[in-house]
């Protein structure tokens, strides 16, 4: 089971924080900080 839930929570990560960066630039949040939050909630997001 760990074998397939590793794989799924890198793909699973990486989407959120990818979302987050799109939503944050969609803002006009385009400098680095608002970014690097977005990708940040975006990753604390799939940990719960």
């Amino acid at each position: 089971m760990y074998r397939l839930a590793l794989p799924v929570f890198a793909v699973a990560a990486t989407t959120l924080m990818g979302i987050g960066v799109v939503e944050a630039l969609t803002a006009r949040l385009d400098t680095l900080r608002p970014i690097l939050a977005a990708a940040g909630i975006g990753r604390c997001c799939r940990c719960r």
